[in-house]
């Protein structure tokens, strides 16, 4: 009959678009199609983003060629004015050796900026491997030795990283980083927040809040409120954890009490905002 059949048209396309907008993009929670696995708006972001990497790249390698270039011509400096035995010209080249190899030089590009992009999907042996000797050396009762521990822990950790970013161990990688980072023995919360985002991304329905641990220093550590507010609206909407998604719901309001993330809200039947992108480090 007609209405039996306009009943089945409409289950039909309702199955359809059920089964077509079956995900949501990780980062600012838009509906995506099935298959995909950010939005548009998102993979334009993190296209510009990989560019601005790459230019940055660019200038931090051609500032290091260049200071190679001046510490092997002040070493050629130095020799010719020892032959020479010209001694006064020697200490002021000498000294100024010294304050070449004392002076800070600093890594403008991580190693975790160049990374492709990680995706938990594949089982490796090797890699699960790596991960269970990097979990049990970092998370040992010892405190005597932490500094210790945590370098090769990290080491193990970014092999995992770098050698195989498709396995299934490279989300708790990312965050076992985010943690050694984010302590009070290695001090670089800023870089904990990137790895904690790479946990995320590399498997966001896995068993780590990374992305309230990225909240959670941004707040705490870098007083980065606005990002912080953006974190803890991603926790509260997809973590796992019912307290979690509760102490993440709660910070946020706070937060917003003082005009930081006022854009997020938690109502079920109010869309993402359209602002809600992935903060630029």
């Amino acid at each position: 009959m007609t209405w039996q059949r306009v009943v089945a048209s409409v289950c039909a396309a309702l199955l359809t678009c059920a089964v077509s907008w079956a995900a949501v993009c990780p980062l600012c929670l838009q509906e995506i199609p099935d298959g995909e696995k950010y939005c548009s708006r998102c993979k334009v972001e993190m296209l510009a983003q990989t560019l601005v990497v790459g230019e940055e790249q660019k200038l931090a390698d051609a500032v290091m060629r260049a200071r190679a270039d001046y510490e092997a011509k002040l070493a050629a400096l130095e020799k010719y004015y020892d032959s020479r035995g010209n001694a006064e010209r020697l200490i002021q080249v000498r000294k100024e050796v010294k304050d070449e190899a004392e002076a800070r030089h600093f890594a403008y590009v991580y190693w975790e900026d160049r990374l492709p992009e990680l995706s938990a999907t594949t089982e490796v042996p090797e890699a699960a491997r790596l991960l269970k000797e990097a979990d049990a050396t970092r998370t040992a009762v010892n405190p005597f030795n932490r500094g210790d521990r945590y370098k090769a822990a990290a080491v193990e950790y970014q092999q995992i990283l770098i050698k195989y970013p498709n396995s299934t161990a490279v989300d708790s990688a990312a965050f076992g980083l985010g943690e050694i980072y984010s302590s009070s023995i290695v001090g670089e919360p800023a870089r904990a927040v990137k790895l904690y985002k790479l946990a995320y991304l590399a498997n966001p329905n896995g068993p780590h809040d990374a992305i309230y641990r990225a909240a959670q220093v941004c707040d705490g550590d870098l007083s980065e409120y606005e990002h912080a507010a953006y974190y803890y609206w991603l926790a509260a909407k997809r973590s796992k954890s019912w307290l979690t998604r509760k102490q993440a719901a709660f910070r946020l309001g706070q937060l917003q009490k003082k005009d930081f993330g006022t854009s997020y809200s938690l109502d079920e039947k109010t869309p993402p905002p359209a602002n809600a992108a992935p903060p630029r480090p």
